[in-house]
């Protein structure tokens, strides 16, 4: 009989004494397979004959002791791990961490968000690209010198080669692919001539410390979401450099025919797509080996993997959203709730919540569903108009804007008040006057002499 172990991976957390614990749970469930199974199982095909006998679902993870495995572990393709029989318990425990979990990142994720000001992103986490429901990937073409450069290509066929790749992440985000040329563009950049081997006897070569002038001005052509160079969270550029026999065979007009090799080109596309979009590297480990990607598909654990850190990037987003809400709320006492936004922030909370129950349980697939949405949601509720209108005219600022318009209307009321107090308040000494000022005009009239 053969032991083999199925795991359900799951991610919570709790609070004890006012700090924040991760805690990583593993739902370990224990089978018994019988050894004629593996016993003919040689190659990793035939290893993975035998696991698809398994239903596993999104986040679950196989083990599988193989007898005739040459190494100590084999990383499958799909959510499968076979072991030999001498394999010691920590070496899983390694492969599981540093393949598969990523747990030191993945709680430097959570403490970065929300603590950036403690804990600083480690390269990956610089490197991917912030949560999303939807990106765009752009294929820029530049030829600087289109008089004397012509480059046939189809960018649109790129496109097409690369949609696969992309369907395989519509569970992570929606992703359209669009493309563009780009021509008489100056790079600013002077590539250096380094002599070599080969039949030139040169090539042409960029220092690392030029790329980011570069960078500058294809920054003004592409998307206005984007940042900086592979260089992390903006994209990657590769330079296609025209094959010598290009260079010799220039026509007539002097112009250079260049055919780019597509699949080298879209290659390093996709490696670079890989790394941008958050998919872990894997590191080498002694007596490990991971199955080779096969064409554009991505490793079923690969996927998981992402999903575990995209699932907790949203949920700590919606939590830091919805927190920074709540400040706003306590310092603009005057803010208007509308029902909108009422229910939206309810809707995000009821999903945080859930989403993070479902992680609790290993329910990886629904839980990153709901943390997307709660994410989503809480950022609908924050950059909701209302709620901006405000944001930008606070209570502080009424004062400046009101009493340069209502001052000079008020101020011929205010001295007004004076003479409407006077006449219904008449103070006691006017008074006095005024009586006596009435009798003396009687009395002028009465000691007048009379004609007649």
């Amino acid at each position: 009989m053969q032991d083999i172990l199925q795991i359900q991976l799951g991610i919570f957390k709790s609070s004890i004494s006012g700090f924040m614990l991760e805690i990583y749970e593993l739902n370990v469930e224990y089978q018994v397979i019988s050894n004629n199974l593996l016993a003919s199982a040689f190659t990793y095909h035939e290893l993975e004959k035998v696991a698809s006998n398994f239903d596993l679902d999104v986040g679950d993870l196989l083990l599988l002791e193989a007898t005739n495995l040459n190494d100590a572990v084999l990383v499958g393709s799909n959510r499968t791990l076979y072991f030999s029989t001498e394999t010691s318990a920590a070496k899983l425990i390694q492969v599981l961490s540093q393949w598969i979990l990523h747990d030191k990142s993945l709680a430097l994720t959570k403490n970065a968000l929300a603590e950036p000001t403690v804990y600083s992103l480690d390269e990956e986490n610089r490197r991917r690209f912030p949560a999303s429901p939807a990106y765009d990937v752009l294929i820029t073409l530049v030829n600087p010198d289109p008089e004397k450069l012509k480059v046939t290509w189809n960018l649109k066929r790129i496109a097409e080669y690369m949609q696969p790749f992309l369907d395989e992440l519509s569970i992570l985000s929606n992703f359209s692919v669009k493309s563009q040329w780009l021509y008489l563009l100056p790079l600013d950049v002077n590539p250096r001539r380094v002599p070599d081997s080969s039949p030139s006897r040169r090539h042409f070569a960029l220092r690392e410390s030029v790329l980011p002038q570069l960078v500058t001005p294809l920054e003004k052509k592409l998307d206005s979401n984007v940042e900086a160079f592979l260089s992390p969270r903006w994209g990657g550029v590769v330079l296609l450099n025209p094959p010598a026999h290009s260079c010799e065979n220039v026509g007539e007009e002097g112009i250079a025919t260049i055919v780019p090799e597509e699949t080298a080109v879209i290659g390093t596309f996709l490696a670079q797509l890989r790394l941008l979009l958050g998919i872990p590297e894997t590191k080498p480990i002694s007596g490990v080996t991971a199955v080779p990607l096969v064409g554009l598909k991505s490793r079923d654990w690969e996927i998981d993997s992402l999903l575990r850190f995209r699932t907790v990037e949203q949920l700590t987003s919606a939590k830091l959203t919805l927190q920074s809400l709540a400040q706003l709320l306590k310092e603009i006492s005057n803010i208007v709730i509308t029902d909108v936004v009422g229910n939206r922030i309810k809707t995000a909370l009821e999903l945080v919540h859930e989403s993070a129950e479902r992680l609790r349980h290993g329910d990886l697939e629904r839980s990153f569903n709901l943390s997307k949405e709660a994410f989503v949601t809480a950022e609908a509720a924050f950059s909701d108009p209302t709620l901006l209108a405000l944001l930008y005219f606070p209570e502080d600022q009424k004062y400046a804007v009101y009493i340069p318009l209502f001052l000079p209307a008020m101020i011929p009321v205010l001295l007004s008040l004076k003479n409407i107090r006077r006449y219904y308040f008449p103070e006691k000494g006017s008074s006095a006057k005024r009586k006596m000022s009435h009798a003396e005009s009687e009395n002028d009239e009465d000691s007048e002499p009379k004609i007649g």
